[in-house]
């Protein structure tokens, strides 16, 4: 019951976020669940950890994990991070090497999404990859830029196979040709 439709808008997230999904939010959590809690081994999910108990535990995510430190802090030149609006980064006329949308895109219909993803292409370097998760409903590349962009799906399947965000049904990374 905690994970249907009405009860997952009322305490979590805006019921408008479920406009464009097909089919149960439940069962849709259900499968993720047992993906996480059966596939996956659970102690090792910080997720998991997050919402089952309030913290990490022992299962702490890559980025805060002591053998990543020297790693990330000898990289963070490389990095320009914006919170922010997507709109207000794509309206100063910057080009990025990267975006990590997270599950933006199904919270619009089709005609947004295909004008959205067109802006992040126009804000985009050659050879920039746009990395985004779909939850319940699938997005990818929109026809009109099909020719845009090609699906990495050796990094994509990696992905997958290692992701801990088990509640999300697709991950997909493109790069600009």
């Amino acid at each position: 019951m905690f994970f249907s439709n009405f009860v997952m808008g009322r305490l979590g997230r805006d019921p408008a976020f479920f406009d464009h999904v097909e089919g149960s939010l439940a069962e849709h959590v259900a499968r993720q669940l047992r993906h996480a809690g059966v596939d996956l081994d659970p102690a090792d999910n910080p997720y998991l950890h997050w919402i089952l108990k309030g913290d990490h535990g022992a299962a702490l995510p890559l980025a805060r994990r002591a053998e990543h430190f020297d790693t990330i802090r000898s990289r963070l030149d490389r990095l320009d991070l914006r919170c922010g609006a997507l709109e207000a980064f794509v309206a100063t006329g910057e080009k990025a090497d990267g975006f990590n949308l997270s599950d933006i895109f199904e919270y619009m219909d089709a005609d947004i999404f295909a004008g959205v993803y067109g802006s992040v292409l126009g804000a985009a370097n050659p050879g920039a990859r746009p990395v985004y998760w779909n939850m319940m409903v699938p997005r990818r590349a929109p026809a009109a830029y099909a020719d845009r962009v090609e699906r990495l799906v050796v990094v994509e399947d990696t992905g997958k196979a290692q992701d801990k965000a088990f509640f999300y049904s697709d991950f997909v990374v493109e790069q600009l040709r």
